[in-house]
């Protein structure tokens, strides 16, 4: 059972951190980033 509350979490972590990386040095990346600005997009705060 340790492989899959320490390395799955693990490279979970990993495997984000390389999609966001590699996502903001693509010329047409699959996500815009620009819409996590937007209110209509964002999640409701308070």
């Amino acid at each position: 059972m340790p492989f899959f509350h320490v390395a799955l979490p693990a490279l979970a972590l990993v495997a984000g951190t390389a999609f966001v990386i590699v996502e903001r040095q693509v010329r047409v990346p699959l996500m815009d980033w620009t819409q996590l600005r937007s209110r209509t997009f964002a999640p409701p705060s308070g």
